[in-house]
């Protein structure tokens, strides 16, 4: 049985963080914000939803951090937030790359500091 560390899951998560913006970077702007089909969320939103639940999970859920956003949660919580909705109520794209990063940065170095016992920070 092979063992994966917590190093190795994080690395993965990174990657996987990269190839969703740099997706979405290479996507041409207006396209970025677009809702192509009332079923569908824009593009961007998915970067914020993403960014955003792993904020709560790893913040909220496992840390106890209740400083969660409200504005945040209204906008990336799927049910608390409309779809037709969506593409207007997004930050400009640099700002959200830019909070997406430092969030799925953040969160990663506190999975880190769980391993060491500390969450708390």
């Amino acid at each position: 049985m092979k063992t994966t560390t917590l190093r190795q899951l994080l690395s993965e998560l990174a990657a996987q963080q990269t190839t969703l913006s740099r997706t979405l970077d290479e996507t041409p702007r207006a396209d970025r914000y677009r809702q192509y089909h009332t079923d569908l969320s824009p593009l961007a939103w998915h970067l914020g939803h993403c960014a955003f639940t792993e904020l709560y999970w790893v913040r909220e859920v496992v840390c106890g951090d209740q400083a969660v956003d409200e504005e945040l949660k209204a906008l990336y919580t799927p049910e608390l937030s409309p779809k037709a909705r969506r593409g207007g109520a997004l930050p400009d794209y640099d700002e959200l790359r830019q909070w997406a990063a430092a969030t799925q940065a953040d969160c990663r170095e506190r999975l880190v500091a769980l391993q060491w016992g500390e969450a708390g920070r």
